[in-house]
């Protein structure tokens, strides 16, 4: 059905199945263009709802929200004179209750609601630019059934050109006096995102300059907006005056034009500084792995996270169960010189539930105190000091901390608090298993101490660390020491519930390790530095499971010297470590296993296949770097594998030479090689060298 309505010319968009929301985060760019063929044909072979984006593409709806058969909000009578009053169209749809009526597009029609001054509920609604609006035959989430077409001609048949247009509003004025106890018509600018990108789309389309365009969105800004939004770190703006705010306009005019060009309605522009790169969510969630399901108790806390959660993202529920994990094995056990403590990084675009396993932890652990002490640390730090502040009489404790892309931002902005943080990060992570001496690397002199174990729970979104993080943080050792978990993608949304048994469970089995003591070394005692510990080891000194810890060992001290790309040579450089905490924090209190191993094999292969993508971006040094990073990241992420240099220009935006040049560079590296095309007489391309 998608290509049905797209071949005649309706702005088709996936939607989140069993729900009315958008399952692409950059949905709006569709208001004023129609997405690329083969979008569609991914939509087409998915199982999602359909979409129809609304405004300047071409259409425009009224919806009614009331029904002379449904009268909760409103009486019978009220419901046949809106039917009656609002313009009819031969093409309606219908959902729950009321209907949709659609009309051709003009500049006039504005997004508009009427609301009951009573209770607030919306009798009729304009829908326009930065709209959208569910088709048949998509399931509705609330009655389970299909929406369905009211009339003979429909979005599949009908030609959109020869809809009415909406053209007299005085309809909306007498539903408002005979119903609205004097309530006032609202019209929905839809933000400040919606209505700066309606500027840059049209005076793009009147062909203004470059500098025009970006003036007329900064001074609009100024203007009319409280707070700002190039001002508002919450929108990933940072500005400290009005320089680095005119700049911010200038990149949001770039990214808007970018996907302008991208979708065809407008033609290439030159660009000198295009440092993002935006896929929709569709062509992320291709070629993600899906995280290896774990057992035991991490299973357990997995499964009590997904329960509690409103949305399904299984990647962000194992990294919330390992960080549970780690923090409970603290000292207590330990992988021959390798201790529990992980850094964990959720990242999820804004609204998908990121913040669903800290809750869920919270409700665990916040109380727990272990040696008498809490294991729920701090929410931020912003120096060396914060993160060091109470190590010695604190020795274990877990950090998490929402937004995590900003404590990244500080230490990218330089300054000694901020480099230090980076480099005792580093430390206390490489050394819970043995003296840590603060005054080596905090630039305010501490006390050191012995088996400092800090686990990391932190979360962000995949376009907040991209932006945040540079080169240095990945080339000194930070970034790899992170589990990263990237479910980049809306979940499929659930009713959220706790689910007693499993929580009972869950903390019966914490109470257990709990009373697990910690070991104290009988060879090293320090009052001032406090104990010593000597953890369970339960890594088998002979058998099985050391032959293959052995193994993947011996793999990576292969495989590292030989890897040409740096980035991933940097984050395999703490790989078997990482594989030796994940399988110790799996194992949870017993001897490890292969299926221990293994697992852990599997989730930091996972984790960094799909953690990839946005980290070769990130730790690009030049526009050159960073365009074969895109270019490689376009490969990885291909469903089939295959792509012709004509589809790698159109969807980067780059010059034909640079392509050229940067393909021929590839083929040359090994990365990739020719091929020709699977269809007759289609153009040759190139595909990934395994």
């Amino acid at each position: 059905m998608f290509v049905k309505y797209f071949e005649n010319g309706v702005s088709v968009i996936p939607l989140i199945p069993n729900e009315k929301r958008p399952a692409i985060t950059e949905w709006s760019k569709y208001c004023v263009a129609l997405p690329d063929a083969e979008k569609v044909e991914v939509y087409e072979s998915s199982n999602f709802g359909i979409g129809a984006a609304l405004g300047s593409v071409g259409l425009v709806a009224i919806d009614i929200d009331c029904d002379p058969n449904f009268n909760k909000n409103h009486t019978k009578e009220m419901a046949e004179f809106i039917y009656k009053a609002c313009p009819q169209s031969p093409v309606r749809k219908k959902g729950n209750k009321g209907e949709t009526r659609f009309f051709r597009y003009n500049e006039k029609t504005v997004n508009r609601k009427i609301k009951l001054k009573i209770d607030g509920h919306t009798l009729v609604e304009i829908l326009s630019t930065g709209c959208q609006t569910v088709l048949p035959p998509t399931i509705h989430p609330d009655t389970k059934r299909q929406y369905v077409w009211l009339t003979p001609d429909t979005l599949e048949n009908f030609n959109i050109k020869d809809l009415p247009e909406i053209t007299n509003f005085n309809f909306l004025n007498e539903i408002e006096r005979l119903f609205c106890q004097g309530q006032k018509i609202e019209t929905v600018s839809g933000g400040r995102n919606d209505k700066l990108k309606n500027i840059v789309v049209a005076m793009r389309g009147r062909g203004e300059p470059e500098e025009k365009i970006y003036n007329e969105v900064y001074d609009v800004d100024f203007r009319e907006h409280n707070p700002r939004l190039f001002t508002d770190k919450s929108e990933n703006f940072e500005a400290n005056d009005e320089d680095q705010a005119l700049k911010n306009a200038m990149l949001f005019v770039l990214r808007v034009s970018l996907s302008l060009v991208r979708s065809g309605v407008v033609p290439a522009i030159s660009v000198s500084n295009d440092d993002d790169f935006e896929e929709t969510e569709i062509e992320k969630i291709i070629n993600y792995k899906s995280y290896p399901e774990p057992s035991g108790f991490l299973k357990s806390v997995s499964d009590l996270i997904l329960s509690m959660s409103n949305r399904k993202m299984p990647g962000l529920a194992i990294g919330g169960a390992l960080s549970c994990g780690s923090i409970l094995s603290a000292n207590r056990f330990r992988a021959g010189d390798v201790w529990p403590n992980v850094y964990v990084l959720n990242l999820a675009p804004t609204g998908a539930g990121k913040s669903w396993p800290q809750t869920v932890l919270k409700k665990l652990l916040v109380n727990i105190e272990d040696d008498k002490k809490p294991i729920w640390g701090y929410g931020n730090y912003k120096s060396d000091s914060a993160f060091l502040k109470n190590l010695v009489s604190i020795r274990s404790r877990l950090d998490v901390v929402d937004e995590f892309a900003s404590v990244f931002s500080l230490m990218k902005a330089g300054g000694a608090h901020q480099s230090g943080l980076l480099q005792v990060m580093c430390s206390v992570w490489s050394s819970s298993g043995e003296l840590f001496k603060s005054a080596e690397y905090a630039t305010k002199e501490g006390e050191s101490c012995y088996n400092p174990c800090i686990s990391i729970l932190g979360s962000s979104t995949v376009d907040g660390v991209k932006s945040s993080i540079s080169k240095s943080m990945i080339s000194d050792g930070l970034i790899p020491r992170f589990f990263l978990f990237v479910d980049d993608f809306y979940g499929e949304a659930k009713k959220s519930k706790i689910d007693e048994q499993l929580m009972t469970s869950v903390q019966d089995e914490i109470q257990k390790i709990l009373k697990i003591q910690k070991q104290e070394s009988l060879l090293i005692k320090d009052v001032k530095m406090g104990p010593c510990y000597d953890p369970i080891n339960l890594e088998p000194i002979w058998g099985p499971v050391s032959e293959l810890l052995s193994e993947i060992e011996f793999s990576f001290s292969e495989r590292i010297p030989k890897e040409q790309n740096e980035t991933m040579k940097q984050m395999l450089s703490r790989g078997f470590q990482q594989i030796k905490k994940a399988a110790l924090i799996h194992a949870f209190g017993r001897e490890i296993s292969i299926k221990d191993v293994v697992w852990a094999k599997d989730l930091f292969d996972v984790s960094l296949h799909n953690a990839m993508g946005f980290l070769g971006e990130a730790s690009a040094d030049n526009e050159w770097e960073k365009t074969q990073a895109k270019i490689k990241n376009l490969f990885l992420r291909q469903k089939n594998g295959f792509l012709t240099e004509g589809r790698i220009i159109n969807r980067l935006t780059i010059q034909p030479k640079i392509a050229a040049e940067q393909l021929s560079a590839l083929e040359k590296s090994g990365f990739i090689k020719k091929e020709p095309s699977k269809k007759r007489g289609g153009p040759s391309g190139f595909v990934l060298k395994k």
